[in-house]
């Protein structure tokens, strides 16, 4: 026993990097065809919204990290990550804003934001008359500020907002807005990120 004293904080934001590599890579091994407007199909639903939901856990993560770089008031549980970005960072305003509209597509794929559709099939079976509403019950003001509900999708990244249309090109999207916030804060403080830290990330996205 040597006696000595340690202090490690709880910070997981790195250990998503592999998961997140790993299913990006198993949804590019398909290719996905259908003009469905309805449904992505089950794979490249499932891939992209697990891609995309770990994705953002990881930018909460490094959020996280931040304050407790920045001796914050980490007994104030009252305050969200997104609000502790937004206020910190508010002069980057389109990042701000693609980061606010993640947080959007995070929790309406973690609480299945529920919409009813009606359609009809015409002699080749494709969808017609289609028409989506979002029940009453689902998205909050957060939400509604961020989205476009005629074009559903939101204001700025145009992702999907009905939980079977998410797909591989918002999964994309997502994760380019996470190299983009990774490489913001690591130019911030080292002590938020260290850009070795996603390097496989990074060689990963410009493969594909």
């Amino acid at each position: 026993m040597t006696g000595e004293k340690k202090q490690e904080a709880t910070i997981i934001g790195t250990s998503y990097f592999n998961p997140i590599i790993l299913l990006w890579k198993k949804l590019n091994e398909n290719n996905f065809s259908g003009t469905s407007e309805i449904r992505k199909s089950t794979n490249e639903n499932g891939y992209s919204c697990s891609i995309i939901t770990l994705s953002i856990f990881c930018m909460e993560s490094f959020i996280t990290r931040m304050r407790y770089a920045d001796k914050s008031d980490l007994e104030d549980s009252n305050e969200t990550a997104l609000h502790y970005f937004r206020s910190k960072f508010s002069a980057e305003n389109l990042l701000c804003a693609k980061v606010s509209e993640l947080f959007v597509l995070r929790d309406l794929i973690a609480h299945n934001h529920l919409w009813k559709i009606n359609y009809e099939l015409d002699k080749d079976y494709n969808e017609i008359s289609i028409n989506k509403k979002l029940f009453g019950g689902w998205g909050n003001n957060h939400f509604k500020n961020e989205v476009d509900i005629s074009k559903e999708k939101t204001k700025t990244l145009e992702l999907e907002i009905v939980p079977t249309k998410i797909g591989k090109e918002d999964a994309k999207k997502v994760l380019n807005v996470l190299k983009e916030f990774l490489d913001f804060i690591s130019k911030q403080n080292k002590g938020y990120c260290a850009q070795q830290w996603y390097s496989e990330l990074n060689e990963t996205l410009e493969e594909k």
